[in-house]
């Protein structure tokens, strides 16, 4: 099993989502302690390759609402979920989410370094 961790980004878009929607998701969370990065579709496609780091995405299909989970590994084994949302109705997600994950991902990076964990 690995661990996840999440960004204040992702939590802050969780704690928008109602119970039910909570659950679906985490159970592919579930799924990628699980299972780690050997992960792969349905549940997660393992490389994004408009990223400048090495994201990945969890997918997660609930009452017609395809959700996205923007993720990366760090250094040392770790998930980390980057931020989340739905892709519905919006042909633009992918364009408008990952430069936002990798800046995420960049900084969580730094702090990393900054308090000597890698």
């Amino acid at each position: 099993m690995i661990k996840v961790n999440y960004s204040e980004v992702f939590e802050r878009w969780w704690n928008t989502l109602d119970e039910e929607e909570q659950k679906k998701i985490a159970f592919v969370v579930r799924l990628l302690e699980e299972k780690g990065k050997s992960l792969s579709l349905p549940y997660s496609r393992n490389k994004i390759y408009e990223a400048k780091n090495e994201l990945r995405e969890l997918r997660v299909q609930y009452r017609e609402q395809p959700y996205r989970i923007l993720y990366a590994f760090e250094p040392l084994g770790t998930a980390i979920l980057l931020l989340g949302g739905s892709k519905k109705c919006d042909d633009r997600w992918y364009k408008k989410h990952i430069p936002k994950a990798d800046k995420i991902y960049e900084e969580h990076l730094e702090n990393m370094k900054q308090e000597g964990k890698i």
